[in-house]
């Protein structure tokens, strides 16, 4: 037994094998491991182990076949590799379900060889694999194996103009904002520049499409995309009244971390925005969202961007308790840094601008408060929701220290 044993693998190593014999080992009890032997040699001719690769894949026993694809030249590789994509490719539109997911999860393994592999097997593969898997991004069911999520990135890193074409098609007419935030993340996973900016064109036409009915996903979408010009689209519906208000802050904030400073003019127009139905709240969001992007070398500049007249709280001490929340959530971390341009906005010619200095100055530097505030003592500028009595005038901030 032993010496049969040892001929068969001497055999399988130097005896002429040819296409005939590489079939009958299928259906052979030792026949995985004679093909997988067949299949790691390097002196069998490549056409042969090409055939022993495609029998492996067809007998479920492909786990042989990605390690084995490293030490081959880039010809050879293309040879065994070749055949294989085209089966994988048939996988995937298989009527039992385990077929294709055995694909997905082999298809993983061979991506790293497929750089130099012939554009038409690409084409075939990878679109079959697309139209398979796409359904399942974003859904709550998932085939098991390798994440559907984690093979679409690895083949897009790699051939990312293939990947991100039947996306960007679904995109253009999908109605599921799960689903859209989902693929759109993928896209930008691996998306090279030209792969998103082709994508952020397909989400601002579909956002127009549906707009204002936006949701939290499409906004997140746009932010995974991080377009410059999606993101002031973002800014924009943040003016805008029929926007939910949690859906208008979501914007503001989305946009200041994509934007940073480029922000800056989208937020100073969001503050002039008026809401009659739904009250002006939205402005202390975007007030905040400009003082992170200003800091304190630029609070004059912020402060002096607040608009004049109506809009502001006027009921009780409403405005007085959004503005005491400003400077203790912002200014008093950073008193030190923010004193000067605290006192240099008492003399601005925006009434709102010296309100707001005037109440951090009275807040966070009570002992120096009467003094600084002189510039005030005259100002005969009437405030509404500042005091439980009623309206007062902003020279009683100055003379009225308690």
């Amino acid at each position: 037994m032993l010496l049969l044993s040892g001929f068969l693998l001497v055999c399988l190593v130097s005896c002429a094998v040819n296409e005939e014999d590489l079939e009958k080992w299928k259906s052979l009890r030792e026949g995985e491991a004679r093909l997988a032997g067949y299949l790691a040699s390097p002196e069998r001719p490549v056409e042969l182990r090409a055939q022993a690769a495609r029998h492996l894949f067809d007998m479920g026993k492909a786990g042989h076949i990605a390690a084995t694809l490293a030490p081959l030249d880039e010809v050879d590789r293309r040879t065994v590799l070749g055949p294989i994509l085209v089966g994988l490719a048939s996988r995937f539109t298989a009527s039992q379900p385990n077929e294709a997911t055995q694909a997905k999860d082999l298809l993983y393994a061979l991506l790293p060889h497929t750089k130099k592999v012939d554009g038409v097997v690409l084409d075939a593969v990878l679109g079959k694999f697309m139209a398979w898997a796409q359904p399942f991004v974003g859904a709550p069911a998932a085939p098991p194996g390798r994440s559907v999520g984690l093979v679409i990135t690895a083949a897009g890193l790699l051939h990312p103009g293939r990947i991100a074409m039947p996306i960007k098609t679904e995109l253009r007419f999908l109605e599921d904002p799960k689903r859209i935030l989902a693929l759109v993340a993928l896209t930008s996973a691996f998306g090279t520049p030209k792969v998103k900016v082709e994508v952020a064109d397909v989400l601002l036409y579909r956002t127009r499409q549906i707009y204002p009915k936006l949701t939290e996903e499409h906004v997140l979408a746009m932010k995974s995309n991080g377009n410059p010009t999606l993101m002031r689209f973002v800014l924009d519906a943040a003016r805008d009244p029929e926007i939910p208000v949690p859906l208008r802050t979501l914007s503001i904030e989305a946009a200041v971390e994509v934007l940073g400073k480029e922000a800056v003019p989208g937020l100073e127009a969001a503050l002039l925005a008026e809401d009659p139905t739904k009250g002006n709240s939205l402005r202390f969001v975007v007030l905040d969202a400009l003082f992170k992007l200003n800091k304190t070398r630029g609070l004059v500049e912020t402060l002096e961007a607040l608009p004049i007249g109506s809009g502001w709280p006027d009921e009780g001490t409403a405005f007085k308790d959004e503005i005491e929340r400003f400077c203790d959530t912002n200014i008093a971390s950073r008193s030190k840094k923010a004193k000067a341009p605290l006192v240099a906005a008492l003399s601005s010619r925006n009434s709102v601008a010296r309100l707001f200095a005037a109440t951090c100055i009275r807040r966070l530097y009570r002992s120096e408060a009467r003094a600084l505030l002189a510039p005030l003592s005259e100002d005969q500028t009437l405030i509404r929701g500042y005091s439980a009595k009623g309206e007062i005038r902003l020279s009683a901030l100055a003379r009225e220290l308690n």
